[in-house]
């Protein structure tokens, strides 16, 4: 009977050793970053800031050419945040069809 009970002990002993080296296993694979994820973030802020800066510069130098000052770069501002929303959700239909 004490045989018995020892080695049930130790079976038990064995199984949470097994599962805290798989917890801290899982966790140093969680801690890892994912450079398809960076690169995608750094993609889309990207995007973001050249559709922004692009259509802003031009918005900005027509309206010193015309003096209609800020009304032709409000305009352009705003096809610039639209130009890059856009840009993004083709990112994103390219990434959910790759599935990362």
């Amino acid at each position: 009977m004490k045989k018995q009970n020892d080695t049930r002990l130790n079976a038990l002993g064995e199984r949470i050793s097994s599962a805290k080296n798989k917890k801290e296993n899982s966790e140093t694979v969680e801690k890892q970053p994912n450079s398809k994820l960076i690169g995608l973030g750094m993609r889309v802020a990207l995007e973001m800031i050249a559709s922004l800066g692009v259509c802003g510069f031009i918005g900005w130098y027509l309206d010193g050419f015309f003096g209609t000052k800020p009304w032709i770069f409000l305009v352009f501002l705003l096809l610039g945040i639209a130009a890059g929303f856009r840009s993004v959700f083709r990112i994103i239909k390219v990434v959910e069809k790759e599935d990362i």
